[in-house]
């Protein structure tokens, strides 16, 4: 509960306020912080309900990518996914309520890039592995999220300017084995061809030589360039 009420207390504070101010301004003065305070009480929970969204979106976003690379057993994986569905339904309708926008508005408004989060609580809305027997489509969806969790290792690597062929050979070759995993991404996705050149570099890489810092550079740049590509296409966000 709150402490420290700004409202004028009885006995002498109160009376000071009167004998100074007269009882019609005790009124107004009591009144106008009533209303201050609970405009900002207002202004908290608004605030509060946000940031409940967009941390459900990014926990959700880091439990599929763990669920992708195998990090998490199934039965983990269901039972955290199925609690976050379940409070993300809650702080949707405290988003409506108190904010008067959607998740979906709250997403676009703020820029809030979690792909996979997005995809299991507004999308699907039930764990990946509830829908198993769909058959082709369950397994396209499996793929993108090894997909996503082989770029997030990928990046960890070129964040880490890691430039030798036994630091790269593993991270990158998985990125583009999991692209083509996903049968859904038509025959000339751009970061195929991006990650074949790349597989076809590392690999011809003799040991005792590194990426020179361009290369570096430039593999970041693919990689990042590349991951929002395929977020925003499984995002349904296809770019002209």
């Amino acid at each position: 509960m709150y402490s420290g009420s700004p409202y004028p207390a009885s006995g002498a504070s109160a009376h000071s306020v009167s004998s100074s101010t007269g009882a019609g301004s005790e009124s107004s003065l009591r009144l106008d912080r009533e209303l201050k305070l609970a405009t900002s009480r207002a202004d908290m929970e608004k605030e509060r309900v946000k940031a409940e969204v967009y941390a459900l979106l990014q926990t959700t976003d880091r439990l599929e990518a763990l669920y992708g690379r195998g990090a998490i057993s199934k039965d983990d994986y269901e039972t955290h996914c199925r609690d976050l569905i379940h409070h993300f339904k809650l702080q949707e309708d405290a988003l409506m309520r108190l904010c008067g926008m959607s998740s979906k508005e709250f997403i676009e408004k703020y820029k809030v890039d979690m792909p996979f989060g997005e995809q299991r609580l507004l999308v699907d809305k039930m764990p990946s592995t509830s829908s198993m027997e769909t058959g082709r489509t369950a397994g396209s969806n499996i793929a993108a999220l090894t997909c996503g969790a082989a770029f997030v290792t990928a990046l960890d690597a070129a964040d880490m300017d890691h430039a030798s062929k036994e630091q790269l050979w593993d991270p990158i070759s998985a990125v583009l084995s999991t692209i083509n995993d996903i049968y859904t991404l038509p025959h000339d996705f751009p970061p195929k061809a991006v990650f074949q050149r790349w597989v076809k570099t590392i690999q011809d890489m003799p040991f005792d030589v590194e990426l020179d810092a361009d290369q570096r550079q430039q593999l970041k740049f693919d990689l990042q360039t590349s991951y929002t590509l395929l977020t925003d296409f499984l995002s349904g966000k296809r770019r002209e």
